[in-house]
């Protein structure tokens, strides 16, 4: 949940496309986050695989790994891009909450749930907010949105099959 800071900041009000949600309906503010791709950065072994430049040409290539926000939201874009090609490279997507948002209701099946686990994270003992198990506190997942995996993971085929672009495109026009 938006707290914008520890210092009595004013949080970021609830977007529109975020009520009408179960956990997300018990605040005010803007809960983050809103899907879920792998954040990991190789702990546990979970991470994106990729070749770079040299890496795996030939019989005996290896393959790199990447991840946390770095890796997760290019890859987010390249599935927003797949919704782009598919409903016209013409056609603006805009925020793309309001449709994620009305798809989590509508056509359900492009996410998946996530309930069992959390977020929390390893940390470096005697850090601040470090727990005594060398984890930092998370959020636990759970059915519907939550404040661990948001909407859920991604079905990317069913995401982009099942986009319902019917937004209405507006214009601003500003003088001086």
């Amino acid at each position: 949940a938006s707290s914008l800071g520890n210092e009595g900041q004013i949080a970021y009000s609830k977007p529109p496309w975020q009520q009408e949600f179960s956990l997300s309906d018990t605040d005010t503010v803007r809960d983050i986050p809103d899907v879920s791709l792998l954040a990991a950065n190789g702990r546990y072994g979970a991470l994106w695989a990729i070749c770079g430049e040299n890496d795996c040409p030939g019989s005996n290539g290896t393959i790199s790994g990447v991840g946390g926000t770095s890796a997760s939201t290019p890859a987010f874009a390249g599935i927003l891009a797949l919704v782009n090609q598919k409903v016209g490279a013409s056609t603006r997507l805009g925020q793309a909450n309001w449709v994620l948002y009305k798809l989590a209701q509508t056509a359900p099946s492009a996410f998946h749930q996530i309930d069992t686990g959390n977020n929390s994270v390893y940390c470096t003992a005697q850090s601040p907010n470090c727990g005594a198990n060398d984890f930092l506190t998370g959020y636990n997942a759970g059915t519907g949105y939550n404040l661990a995996t948001g909407l859920g993971s991604v079905d990317i085929s069913k995401l982009v099959n099942d986009w319902d672009y019917s937004l209405t495109a507006t214009s601003t026009s500003l003088s001086l």
